[in-house]
């Protein structure tokens, strides 16, 4: 690394008002980044000049015990390198002003899903996204893709973009693994993502109420709070006989929690219509669990053998229910987060 002094743009986080993929990613590179580096003065936190943490934020324990967020910030001018982990474009025509000295910009882009389907998302989100967007295209000089799908999305549109491009996987947090624990139900089913258009809830909401209607024993929990556009989903949640029995609506879950609701559930399902990356997955796998999962694209390319495909041929609740005689074949390897940093500090490397 030659002494290259990196920099984490922290504002999104200081800003976040949840805990979804995007927080829980940039949250585990920072553990990372401690981790591998030689030195802690080689890695800064770094704010927009005059931002401040309140003394009553984040409200989240996991953003509040994260430990570049509590060391001592730097300024832009402290740095060689710039990761920027975020959606928030506040203090970007700061950062575009530093790159005149020399600064270098490693950006991470989740996926460009807004402008592909902006029938999912509100007129607001999308306006935001674009601006962000043109934004990163303007301060990058590296930008970093999750899977070869979305990087092919990002070609395909012809973007002004004279910087360098690469692809590296996500991977699951490098606690664990954990062991799928006896008590579990095989039929207990557990969902994990914001509540929007895209992600298929009503799918599982069909397929849970089939299963128990069919006298299985089934139980379902949805961790996630409510996103947009889907006031008629949650009528359906919040109404149903079975809500606080076999149906578990978790609005607002801390990791311990989680981890926790990990442990008593076995099947993991994502009924996504189209994912960046779907870091549910590798944290389902991570905890023990079968996945059933839609069959596109980015779900397609993860082979494992604890992974059940569900498409017009193989329904969702046959999968299911393949899943839940199947027990879980330990895995040989699995990536995590270190392995995506570790090859982000190769591509910061290269920089110097």
């Amino acid at each position: 690394m030659n002494n290259i002094k990196i920099g984490s743009w922290v504002y999104s986080l200081l800003t976040a008002d949840r805990l979804s993929g995007i927080e829980r990613t940039a949250l585990e590179i920072h553990a990372c980044f401690i981790r591998l580096l030689r030195s802690e003065s080689l890695l800064l936190g770094v704010l927009p000049t005059g931002a401040k943490i309140p003394d009553k934020f984040p409200i989240y324990e996991e953003i509040r015990e994260d430990k570049i967020l509590q060391s001592k910030h730097g300024q832009l001018g402290e740095i060689d390198v710039l990761w920027l982990n975020s959606l928030n474009p506040t203090g970007f025509l700061e950062i575009l002003e530093e790159r005149k000295r020399g600064l270098k910009v490693v950006s991470l882009v989740h996926d460009l899903l807004p402008l592909k389907y902006p029938e999912w998302f509100d007129k607001e989100s999308i306006k935001y996204f674009k601006l962000w967007l043109m934004m990163v295209l303007k301060i990058s000089d590296v930008l970093i893709f999750t899977s070869n799908i979305q990087l092919d999305e990002f070609k395909m549109r012809n973007f002004n973009f004279k910087g360098r491009v690469e692809v590296i996987g996500l991977g699951a947090s490098i606690k664990g693994p954990v062991l799928p624990s006896r008590t579990r139900g095989s039929l207990a089913l557990l969902a994990v993502s914001t509540i929007e258009p895209r992600k298929g809830y009503q799918d599982i909401l069909e397929a849970y109420d089939i299963l128990n209607a069919l006298g299985y024993p089934v139980t379902l929990d949805i961790v996630g709070r409510y996103g947009w556009e889907q006031e008629e989903l949650m009528g359906r949640i919040l109404n149903h006989p079975e809500l606080g029995r076999s149906l578990t609506w978790h609005n607002d879950c801390s990791d311990l929690q989680l981890t926790e609701i990990y442990r008593r559930t076995s099947i993991t399902i994502m009924a996504s219509f189209d994912e960046g990356w779907g870091l549910s997955l590798e944290e389902g796998l991570r905890h023990g669990h079968k996945i059933v999962a839609r069959d596109i694209p980015i779900f397609r390319q993860r082979e494992n053998t604890n992974i059940f495909l569900f498409n017009e041929v193989n329904p969702l609740i046959e999968q299911i229910l393949k899943a839940s005689k199947e027990p879980f074949k330990p895995l040989a390897s699995r990536r995590t987060m270190q392995n995506f940093t570790e090859q982000l500090l190769e591509i910061i490397g290269d920089l110097s």
